[in-house]
């Protein structure tokens, strides 16, 4: 008999919250459509207006702000203790910027070092 009081308890607290999250299914649909509703006119966004570094994936864009904070230059071993991460991956994170034609990232050797350079405005 216990356990079927207390079944049943389980059973009413569950339709409780599957009720709740049924309401808030229907509030987050109801605000869907009123926002599709409110911005439907709109023009389609111009992403030429926003600036090259801000397009970045999120793990290239933290090399870059990392070189920033060094003054525009450093190697990848620098850049990898701000960041936390590998100098290897740091590299392959500066290659992968030197494809961009948008970042004016240039690079040099000094001896065995690869030194990474921003060009101004950065």
């Amino acid at each position: 008999m216990g356990k079927e009081k207390s079944l049943r308890k389980e059973i009413k607290y569950t339709n409780l919250l599957l009720e709740q999250i049924r309401q808030e299914l229907k509030n987050i649909n109801f605000n869907m459509e009123r926002h599709y509703r409110e911005t439907r006119h709109l023009p389609p966004a111009n992403y030429d207006d926003i600036p090259a570094w801000m397009k970045l994936p999120t793990h290239v864009k933290k090399t870059l702000l990392a070189l920033i904070k060094l003054g525009g230059s450093g190697t990848s071993s620098d850049v990898a203790k701000i960041t936390g991460r590998a100098r290897a991956v740091e590299s392959g994170r500066f290659n992968q910027l030197l494809l961009n034609p948008e970042i004016k990232l240039r690079r040099h050797r000094e001896g065995r070092k690869v030194i990474w350079t921003l060009e101004e405005p950065y």
